[in-house]
């Protein structure tokens, strides 16, 4: 079975790298599975979940809080926050959607039209994943 490179890292450290199967993450624009080959992309990361499928192995489960993910020969994840699915319980998506609320409540002259949509749009997403 064909694989891809991959590589997720946190401002902390290196999460995974390694090969994968594929790799299912949320982004802006939707929920994108990368498998092998896939065509080359550049995709804002949404709040949610980040998958890694691999070969004769369970999957790893994380939720991340944003980043961007990297299609091209390699398969590069940088998240601001990533966490085991495990930890993101109710109290974690609470602060981190206050986070990003307090963006939205303080913003003024100094914050980018695109910097405001984001924290919106994560404010959003929180409420989505909080249900």
């Amino acid at each position: 079975m064909k694989t891809l490179d991959l590589t997720v890292l946190s401002p902390e450290k290196e999460i995974f790298k390694g090969e994968a199967t594929s790799v299912a993450v949320s982004t802006l624009t939707g929920d994108i599975e990368i498998f092998p080959q896939h065509a080359a992309t550049l995709s804002v990361i949404a709040p949610g979940y980040l998958t890694i499928h691999r070969e004769g192995q369970d999957s790893l489960k994380f939720f991340v809080s944003g980043g961007y993910v990297d299609v091209s020969k390699d398969v590069n994840i940088i998240s601001d926050k990533i966490i085991d699915v495990a930890d993101a319980d109710n109290d974690f998506m609470q602060a981190e959607k206050e986070r990003y609320q307090n963006i939205l409540n303080n913003a003024d002259d100094t914050i980018s039209e695109q910097e405001f949509e984001r924290a919106a749009d994560h404010t959003a997403r929180y409420d989505q994943l909080m249900g």
